[in-house]
């Protein structure tokens, strides 16, 4: 576990999970923090090999995404509470 300028990250298997204040949120997607009084399970950010065949898939759905920090933010939904965030990674050793 790690404090960083935006809150608090914690190693959990092959991922990390992020605590952020609503402008750290604000910075990594893209788009507000939802309001909330108490902490929610408000994003979450997919590592993928190549992000432009994630980008022509979103795009051939017709979904309006978010092109922010070189990666792609789908937006909260009423039917998904939750945002998407879409970025390139490689291989984890």
């Amino acid at each position: 576990m790690r404090s960083t300028s935006f809150g608090i990250e914690i190693e959990a298997g092959l991922g990390l999970i992020d605590i952020v204040s609503p402008e750290g949120f604000a910075f990594r997607y893209g788009e507000p923090a939802p309001a909330s009084e108490t902490p929610v399970f408000a994003g979450i950010e997919i590592g993928c090999s190549r992000l432009s065949v994630v980008e022509a898939e979103l795009d051939a759905a017709g979904e309006t995404v978010i092109r922010h920090g070189g990666g792609l933010t789908l937006p909260r939904r009423p039917d998904l509470a939750t945002t998407l965030r879409f970025v390139e990674s490689g291989p984890r050793a």
